[in-house]
């Protein structure tokens, strides 16, 4: 239900960009990426988990890079807002919004790590504003 209402409000404002689902299985690490984006203010980007087998579990950070070296971003440095917050625990039906201020040109990317016996579907879309 969370989904839909933040796509609703996502579609009044800019048109959602889906990015391939993918899948974490067991104590993989996989990485979600946008596209390196050069004209815009801000954008919105969700991700929503959702639980295969197991139980969904593992965590998530979010990382940023001007080049090909990734570092970890959070909402202290003020060009993102994270809700429910900066690093994801991820459980089943989890979602979760970046907002990422003021940054063009900069490649940016969730490092999500599974736990073992776990499998958790990933679907995630971004918004242009």
């Amino acid at each position: 239900m969370l989904v839909g209402l933040t796509l609703c409000s996502f579609g009044q404002r800019g048109k959602p960009i889906y990015l391939d689902v993918d899948t974490l299985k067991g104590a993989d690490t996989i990485y979600i990426e946008l596209p390196k984006l050069t004209n815009y203010y801000s954008l919105s980007w969700e991700l929503y988990f959702e639980q295969v087998g197991g139980t969904s579990d593992g965590t998530g950070i979010l990382e940023a890079s001007n080049d090909t070296i990734y570092s970890t971003i959070n909402s202290v440095e003020g060009a993102v807002t994270a809700i429910p917050n900066d690093t994801i625990n991820i459980s089943d039906g989890l979602n979760v919004t970046y907002w990422l201020y003021g940054t063009p040109g900069i490649r940016h990317r969730v490092k999500l790590i599974g736990t073992v016996g776990d499998t958790t579907r990933v679907l995630s879309n971004y918004v242009i504003k």
